[in-house]
């Protein structure tokens, strides 16, 4: 069973589906039902928020190291349910020296950034394009087996803090929203207590659901247990190179197993582990792991439960670096000024990325080194390994160390490796080279060329009136307009609940009467199918690319195409309405 959990702008209450929640007595909290196991206590960030406001804090901060702006704001936000203070408490003036109020078995794991939205269960916090209409963002939570926290793009402008200054109008603080939908996905519904972080609506612009009320906090405790006297406790932590002690209460004598914040982009979501960790009495040591980065630490004692894994204390991971290559860490990347080809060799390094490289058959790139590319020209750039080199190589592309993922690459030329990418001149980019796992190491050349690449994009247009639901359908197309990638998704919402309904498309638009809507495609219609909507009135359909309905429907390089999508409204007087539509333009 899926729910979707949702938080209201005040005026928004009347928009609430009303949903049955378990209270108690004499609480105003409530439950719906289940919890979080051991599995699921993770959580990701994928960075697609399109406000400024939401990245504008670039300032770091100790108790929340390697990430700034929106995910920073997200992790206070989790952090907020822990069962001790995280560290000391400090990173958010609104509540001083008081992260981590949630007294229970309860803490969770930052895993960084992702590189998509995920799945319904995969605990990724991203935006969703649309009018939220009241309602601000959604936490989709199957309980058990994970959760999806969506944020509407509008009318709100999301605000990163960490001041508490709202500037007004529609911006609204997502730490606060984020400490909210993360209670969702801890089994909470909402509260009837006015001032509690999960009451259904926010205060001004949510500044005050940062920190957890008493009454959230027995929430907690109900579904989780208050903190046992028993549960792990980190006080401390101290590195030497690669060498991490940890102090504390609550270890086993043996097969502890200590949880680090993968370094890197994308990965599953699970914790980097090391495992069988003995203690004599309050300490425990370990080599760090070379694919762990800055986030959180935590220790899980041999027993079992929810009051087996400490509470999250922050780590820097200041002892990285390897002792291979001089390039061997993202921080130490060799620079590269526009087009050249340049020398690697990554004999005896060592992993520094994350496993976040989807191409081939594992996602990990073993053994990488790093350039600093720095583009000279707007427009793209090819970087490649095909032909300079005997290895079976991987190449990955970011934003920044530790920052998005921009492309990847396993096999484009037989074992070697090929991306291209758009860049803007003198903007930099990380490039990450190493071989596929299990293969030789080596060396070779890579190339870096400048040029154009294809052309792509999604874009909405046309116009879709008001339907049953009291909104208007909207299209949007969520992936990349890579044909090789194909992995577009195609989504309607809001549609009427239940029903059903087709996407289509064709070559031309159109902006004409049909039904209760307009129809926005023209010149050849290919129908993709029938589909319901599920019970919040959301259709969704992936595009297979190498699949058409018809021969003379096939999407190609170079190509765009017009969507739509199509739906029964029984209560109006056509029967059925439409979407807006939405151009794709296709690239390689």
């Amino acid at each position: 069973m899926q729910i979707k959990n949702t938080i209201l702008t005040s005026a928004g209450l009347g928009l609430a589906a009303t949903l049955s929640f378990l209270a108690a007595p004499s609480q105003g909290w409530s439950t719906i039902g289940g919890s979080l196991g051991m599995g699921q206590r993770d959580f990701r960030i994928y960075d697609n928020f399109t406000d400024t406001q939401a990245n504008n804090n670039t300032t770091a901060h100790a108790s929340f190291p390697g990430y700034t702006g929106v995910e920073m704001a997200i992790w206070k936000g989790a952090i907020e349910w822990g069962s001790e203070l995280h560290g000391d408490g400090s990173g958010d003036d609104s509540q001083p020296n008081d992260l981590g109020s949630g007294g229970a078995n309860f803490d969770p794991s930052m895993q960084g950034n992702a590189t998509g939205i995920g799945g319904s269960n995969d605990n990724i916090h991203s935006e969703i394009s649309g009018d939220g209409g009241g309602v601000l963002a959604y936490c989709e939570t199957p309980i058990s087996d994970g959760w999806r926290i969506r944020y509407y793009s509008d009318p709100w402008i999301w605000t990163d803090g960490p001041g508490t200054g709202g500037g007004g109008g529609n911006r609204i603080d997502v730490q606060g929203v984020a400490c909210h939908e993360y209670g969702h996905s801890l089994g909470l519904g909402h509260s009837t207590v006015g001032g509690a972080t999960m009451y259904p609506s926010i205060s001004g612009n949510g500044v005050s659901g940062r920190s957890i009320s008493s009454d959230d906090s027995a929430g907690v405790q109900a579904v989780y247990g208050s903190a046992s006297s028993g549960k792990p406790s980190i006080s401390g932590i101290s590195q030497s190179g690669s060498s991490l002690t940890v102090t504390g209460t609550g270890f086993s004598s043996s097969n502890n197993v200590v949880w680090f914040t993968q370094a890197g982009t994308g990965g599953s979501g699970t914790p980097v582990k090391v495992t069988g960790v003995s203690s004599s009495g309050g300490s425990l040591t370990v080599t760090v792991p070379s694919n762990a980065g800055p986030g959180d630490v935590l220790v899980k004692n041999s027993s079992s439960g929810h009051s087996a894994l400490s509470n999250a204390y922050p780590f820097d991971n200041a002892g990285g670096g390897g002792s291979g290559p001089a390039n061997d860490d993202c921080a130490n990347a060799e620079t590269v000024i526009g087009a050249a080809t340049v020398a690697f060799d990554n004999t005896g390094a060592n992993t520094d990325g994350g496993a976040d490289c989807s191409d081939g058959s594992s996602n990990d790139i073993e053994a990488d080194v790093w350039f600093a590319y720095m583009a000279m020209a707007t427009g793209g750039a090819t970087v490649s390994t095909c032909g300079l080199t005997g290895m079976d190589t991987k190449i990955a592309v970011y934003d920044a160390c530790g920052g998005n993922l921009i492309a990847c690459n396993d096999d484009a030329c037989g074992s070697e490796s090929e991306v291209s990418f758009s860049v803007a001149a003198l903007t930099g980019y990380l490039i990450r080279v190493g071989n596929y796992p299990g293969t030789a190491q080596g060396s070779g050349s890579l190339s870096i060329v400048e040029g154009n690449i294809c052309s792509s994009g999604i874009s909405n247009y046309c116009t879709s009136g008001t339907n049953s639901t009291g909104g208007a359908a909207i299209i949007t197309a969520t992936g990349s307009p890579s044909v090789a990638a194909n992995d577009i998704v195609l989504n309607a919402f809001p549609c009427p609940p239940n029903q059903f309904g087709l996407f289509f498309y064709g070559p031309n638009q159109s902006n004409n009467p049909f039904g209760n809507g307009r129809l926005c495609v023209s010149g050849g219609i290919y129908r993709l199918g029938v589909v319901q909507m599920d019970s919040f009135g959301i259709a969704s359909k992936a595009l297979d690319v190498t699949s058409p309905p018809q021969a003379s429907g096939q999407i190609t390089s170079g190509s765009s195409w017009n969507f739509q999508f199509w739906f029964r409204d029984p209560t109006i007087g056509s029967g059925f309405d439409l979407s807006d539509g939405v151009e794709i333009s296709f690239c390689d």
